[in-house]
């Protein structure tokens, strides 16, 4: 797959670190639909989001992005806590906690076809985790 065919973006952890980096994709101009566990995350994810001190709002107001820009990631950016709704997303990004069992769960279902799922990618969010790649997948 080639960075420019992907058109819509699912993150599975809506968090600080979730949010943030569905913000950059709907910014950007892509569809980004966030999972998270319950809708009292979600509601902290949204608030994060869309208010929080690098929240779209602020960026918006900052003069960090268009009018363009900040209407496409308002309206381009869902959440969820199904995740058969990211069955048609190009790109998977994990953003859940560093908990080992909640990414090994993680990576089992999205990367392994044949589950009812059939992710294309799947992209760990943080580059310095504690766990090692090769744990977390098995």
């Amino acid at each position: 797959m080639r960075f420019e065919d992907i058109k819509k973006v699912g993150i599975v952890g809506g968090g600080q670190m979730g949010g943030g980096i569905g913000q950059v994709f709907a910014t950007y101009g892509y569809d980004v639909t966030l999972r998270d566990i319950n809708e009292e995350a979600i509601a902290r994810g949204k608030s994060i989001t869309f208010e929080g001190r690098f929240g779209l709002k602020r960026g918006f107001e900052r003069g960090k992005m268009t009018q363009e820009q900040y209407d496409w990631a308002t309206n381009h950016y869902r959440y969820t806590t199904n995740l058969e709704d990211l069955a048609d997303v190009d790109l998977i990004v994990e953003a859940v906690p560093e908990d080992l069992a909640l990414k090994q769960v993680v990576t089992d279902r999205f990367s392994l076809t044949g589950r009812g799922f059939a992710w294309r990618e799947v992209l760990p969010s943080e580059k310095r985790s504690p766990l090692p790649e090769i744990t977390i997948t098995r």
